[in-house]
């Protein structure tokens, strides 16, 4: 029987417990790394772009090696600079690490050679960093990667580039989020890519209408309508279009809108700071996000329809998606046809998609003139099972493992 490799996660992003307040792929990245677990030896954590205490990591302690508060100050300070000095202290800092983590890990010594498993954000120094790590242990290099590169981030675009398609073009294999992202890759990198699509959170619901399709909602035409997550650029406009529409709606029909997340961005939906009645935001812990999506009527997920973002749109996946599909009775998907979340819900004949402001007001108009509640939370979770669990995660690596 061949053995697997175990994994060496290398990220830059530390993976936050559930109880710590935090963004992007500091948390999407966490169920991940959970069903990889059984595959990995040791995580190795360079925080450049934010720092969190190593008591933050979540459920890797004990096996793990997360850079302090000074060395994030250095690297903050190194991205001003040109990218020499950039990339000077990383080849002399990552010579430590891999001292440390032949130490920790004896890989001289272990019955297995080791898979250094970079988790790559948009940064392209993460990758370089990665590269230069897997020289100094002398492993294969893994990739994952879950963004597109910003270049915009180095003072050298050129030299960075050309590091970054080395390392691309030597590393032993190529994860990506998405198929666009596969898709951009091999275009840009010439580089063959595997779909490796980010984990769920495993929630433990007992909600006696999971199993029904459709149930009697006691409260006609008093809906619930539910956004998760921050406000920025690919998500603004099309909240503020559904906002709209909903103003037109009320009186006529009762209705919430709840926004999940922290006031600071509720209010950048309200010039003015002056909310209508029916709207309000929130935040919950992970443990009670779960049973407060699956009591929303509706779950809403837009993505950006503006040209300029095309290139992410269709290469990135919003991780509120993944969360809705883990506890919602209904999702609506408003975006160009073009991005991931829209191919998702097309490929797999899933209710509901808008791909315009006609269609997307149609199906609001439809969910708040009903009186009944839609459910297909038992669509979304045979989904989840099939693309999003830990088990799908880990299948597809450890596989990839065992492959020469």
């Amino acid at each position: 029987m061949v053995s697997v490799p175990r994994l060496i996660v290398y990220i830059e992003d530390l993976p936050l417990h559930f109880s710590f307040s935090a963004r992007g792929l500091s948390k999407a990245i966490v169920p991940s790394l959970l069903a990889l677990k059984p595959l990995t030896n040791f995580l190795v954590s360079v925080q450049c772009h934010q720092y969190y205490s190593s008591k933050s990591l979540f459920d890797f302690r004990d096996n793990s090696l997360v850079t302090g508060r000074f060395v994030h100050a250095i690297y903050r300070f190194l991205y001003k600079l040109p990218d020499i000095f950039m990339l000077a202290f990383s080849t002399f800092h990552l010579f430590f690490i891999s001292l440390s983590l032949r130490i920790f890990c004896r890989l001289k010594y272990s019955d297995y050679k080791p898979v250094l498993f970079c988790v790559s954000g948009s940064d392209p120094f993460t990758v370089i960093r990665a590269f230069l790590l897997s020289k100094y242990l002398s492993v294969d290099l893994d990739l994952y990667l879950v963004d597109i590169f910003d270049l915009s981030i180095s003072r050298s675009s050129s030299i960075v580039s050309r590091i970054l398609r080395i390392a691309i073009g030597q590393c032993r294999r190529s994860y990506c989020i998405t198929d666009g992202l596969c898709s951009l890759i091999r275009s840009e990198y010439g580089r063959k890519s595997s779909v490796l699509p980010l984990s769920t959170i495993d929630y433990i619901s007992s909600h006696n209408y999971f199993n029904s399709a459709i149930t009697t909602n006691s409260h006609a035409f008093s809906k619930k309508i539910l956004f998760l997550g921050s406000i920025n650029h690919l998500y603004i406009s099309p909240v503020r279009q559904l906002l709209d529409y909903l103003s037109s709606l009320y009186p006529q029909f009762e209705f919430s809108f709840e926004f999940v997340s922290t006031e600071h961005d509720f209010y950048k939906l309200f010039p003015g700071n002056t909310a209508p009645l029916w709207a309000s935001y929130s935040q919950y812990s992970d443990s009670e996000l779960s049973t407060v999506i699956a009591q929303a009527d509706l779950c809403f997920c837009p993505y950006s329809f503006d040209p300029l973002d095309q290139r992410m749109v269709s290469t990135s996946f919003p991780s509120k998606l993944i969360t809705y599909l883990s506890s919602a009775k209904l999702i609506l998907v408003y975006a160009p046809h073009y991005s991931s979340a829209a191919s998702l819900f097309i490929d797999n004949s899933l209710s509901f998609y808008a791909s315009n402001l006609s269609e997307m007001k149609s199906q609001v108009f439809k969910i708040l003139s009903s009186n009944i509640s839609i459910n297909y939370s038992s669509h979304y979770k045979s989904l989840v099972k099939s693309h999003f669990s830990r088990e799908n995660i880990y299948s597809i690596v450890s596989k990839a493992l065992l492959e020469k």
